[in-house]
């Protein structure tokens, strides 16, 4: 908990509206517990959304956290959250007070070639990767088009062009 005390203290002192992590490994009561010290942060009101991570070989992996301060920005509409990909994406509609400005503010966690499983795909072999992976970024693209400013924060595990080509050198 003292780096999560660290975290939410650096971004407030920052003067942070909104603020995002991913991969949390907390899921249950834990992100209960979690979202509970967000929202007590003395001195803001802080709101939080989250999807759980899942669980891989006994282990919590995954998750995401979107908060804000509500004295800079509010959730806006009927559809404001949606969890796009249980323990990857998670998309929050938000409002700036100060000026009216909507923005999506999506938090995604991108799954990586060679690590570990997501939902769904504990045990998969190649092919089962390839489609995680691509369905991830069908999903993430499907989010983001439409009316709304759009930003994307989290762990997108990007991979230059030399990592792809050898990668594809090894198939």
């Amino acid at each position: 908990m003292s780096e999560t005390r660290k975290l939410v203290a650096d971004a407030v002192l920052d003067g942070a509206a909104v603020m995002v992590w991913v991969d949390t490994h907390v899921s249950g009561d834990e992100l209960e517990a979690l979202k509970g010290y967000i929202r007590s942060v003395k001195g803001k009101s802080m709101q939080v959304e989250a999807t759980g991570g899942y669980m891989v070989n006994d282990r919590v992996r995954g998750g995401v956290v979107i908060a804000w301060d509500e004295a800079i920005m509010k959730k806006t509409g009927a559809h404001a959250i949606e969890e796009v990909v249980a323990g990857r994406i998670l998309s929050v509609r938000l409002t700036a007070l100060a000026c009216g400005t909507t923005i999506r503010v999506v938090g995604a966690y991108a799954p990586c070639r060679g690590a570990h499983r997501g939902p769904g795909n504990e045990e998969g072999d190649q092919g089962d990767e390839a489609n995680e992976v691509e369905s991830f970024w069908d999903a993430l693209e499907d989010n983001v088009f439409g009316d709304d400013e759009v930003m994307i924060l989290g762990d997108l595990n990007a991979e230059l062009p030399d990592a792809l080509a050898r990668h594809a050198h090894r198939r």
